[in-house]
This record gives structure tokens, sequence and C-alpha cells, in this order.
């Protein structure tokens, strides 16, 4: 499995690559961040062909649509999501196969109404599981809510 959290250290905010067998999921874009993830995408002989929100942002443009234009990935939010482009919602327990890699939708409302938290795991390895919390839980405290 490829996992990889990319920092951008002006607002906190964290985007993933998480893929296997040449194929990958983007986990909340930055809209200014499209390129870079284009290129390590690249670079690790993958392609983007979803892209995940896990929640409606209020603290950076998103990079989903910009994403999706450039790969014509699907894009992924929860169904309480009140978004006005094609997407495809998601419910609470849905999984997502990404190669070898389950991600388990969990709706955690709380940052926002349509919140949801990734339970990444590579079926394929005996690899710990990873939770994505969204900016619902950081280190030593919790996300605000809206």
């Amino acid at each position: 499995m490829y996992f990889r959290q990319l920092r951008l250290p002006d607002i906190g905010c964290a985007s993933y690559i998480v893929g296997s067998e040449g194929v990958c999921a983007v986990i909340d874009p930055r809209w200014d961040a499209v390129p870079h993830y284009m290129g390590l995408t690249r670079q690790q002989g993958l392609r983007i062909t979803h892209i995940i929100e896990t929640h409606t942002h209020a603290d950076h443009v998103s990079g989903a649509t910009r994403l999706a234009a450039r790969t014509g990935a699907a894009i992924h939010f929860h169904n309480t999501a009140r978004i006005d482009f094609v997407h495809t919602a998601m419910h609470d327990g849905n999984e997502v196969m990404i190669g070898t890699v389950r991600i388990t939708v969990l709706h955690t409302p709380g940052h926002s109404r349509d919140s949801i938290s990734l339970l990444i795991q590579d079926t394929q390895e005996p690899a710990p599981l990873r939770l994505l919390s969204g900016d619902t839980l950081f280190v030593g405290e919790v996300g605000r809510p809206d």
C-alpha cells in the first residue's frame, strides 16, 4: 500500500494519497496543490481514480473538481453534503476499494454535518489500520464544530 500525508503548513490542513496496484485516491485535495498530487502520483506509477472529501471545507478551497477535470476521477462526498456538482454520495459503512486498499466510510458529524472519517486497511498486509478523521480529531485536541 502506498500511503502519503501531505501537510501544507500555511493552514495546517492535510491531504492524503492512498493506493495500490497502480491506482489511488486523493483525500481532501487543495485547489492550489493539484499539480503536486499529479506529480507525486506519476512518480509512484499511480493513476488517480477516486477523490474523497471528508467534509465540505471552510478553511481552504477544495481541489476536487479541478483534480477530477484533469484525471477523470470520481468525486465522493457524504450523502448529506450540500454541493451542486457531480459526485458519488457515500453513506455510513460504505466501502471503496482502491486496488488492495479498503476504505470504510464512518459518518462522524461534529466538525460539520457531512463529516466522515475514513478507516484505511491494506487487505493484503497485516499493517495496522489507519483512521483519517477529516478535522474531527487532532493530536492533543478535537476539531471545532462548525
